[in-house]
């Protein structure tokens, strides 16, 4: 069986290319980039905003003080 993984910077590419197709109708994603540090702060917003205390979204993120 073959395995195939992706790459390290398949995830930022692949959103760059995204961005850049639809830039070509809604020019707000003009120049658009995100980090593997962008989808932290997401996920960290979405625990808080969906009722998770914000000690435990803190620990699971690995922070020992909010």
């Amino acid at each position: 069986m073959l395995r195939q993984g992706f790459s390290g910077n398949w995830a930022p590419k692949e959103l760059r290319r995204v961005c850049d197709e639809l830039a070509q109708t809604h020019p707000e994603f003009s120049g658009a980039r995100f980090t593997a540090h962008d989808f932290r702060r997401i996920f960290a917003t979405d625990l808080v905003n969906n009722g998770l205390p914000i000690h435990i979204g803190a620990a699971l993120l690995g922070h020992t003080s909010l």
